[in-house]
């Protein structure tokens, strides 16, 4: 955490982050977010304020990266807002949301809304019928096989394509070997 936010090595990763990738940056700060929202991370208030604080600085500037752990992550949204309003402008609070339903299309309410049913779903499951009737459908891939069967299959195809492999071999050493003997008589 000290090395991207107060350039502890002086590798000046910030400027870095900001000329070539700066959405990584944006998504390193959301993982720490994410850590720390999840109790992953027992950070103290101030280094939860500068990562919220370098978070929503990096999304006003740049726009929202949507990689896998921002976009589609109302709950860290949620928690962004709510260690942001302590300490940010309310205006700076209303320009994230508003980038925030720009591009999810969706207020960060009705995320938070519809994830709640979604996970309301999940617990709940599917009743019997219904369950194996849309898993059947929506099956696609590979079937899986035992290694034992799969394994004498491919031995039998080996050996099939090897004797004809071994025979053509024996066939042009023989023919190279008659070449030589019948070149050597002449000389």
């Amino acid at each position: 955490m000290h090395n991207y936010f107060e350039d502890k090595y002086n590798q000046d990763l910030k400027k870095f982050f900001d000329q070539n990738n700066p959405w990584a940056y944006q998504s390193v700060t959301a993982r720490m977010v994410e850590a720390i929202r999840k109790d992953f991370w027992e950070a103290d208030e101030e280094t939860e304020k500068k990562i919220v604080e370098e978070y929503v600085e990096s999304v006003l500037k740049h726009g929202l990266s949507c990689s896998d752990n921002t976009c589609a992550n109302p709950l860290m949204h949620e928690h962004v807002i709510n260690v942001a309003v302590k300490f940010m402008s309310p205006e700076k609070i209303a320009k994230m949301k508003k980038m925030l339903k720009d591009v999810t299309k969706k207020d960060l309410k009705q995320q938070l809304k519809e994830l709640k049913k979604l996970k309301q779903k999940i617990q709940k499951g599917f009743s019997g019928k219904q369950a194996s009737r849309n898993m059947n459908d929506s099956i696609e891939g590979f079937k899986m096989e035992k290694m034992d069967e799969k394994k004498e299959q491919m031995t039998k195809g080996a050996s099939q394509t090897t004797l004809p492999a071994v025979l053509f071999s024996i066939f042009i050493i023989m023919l190279l070997a008659i070449g030589f003997f019948l070149r050597s008589r002449k000389d």
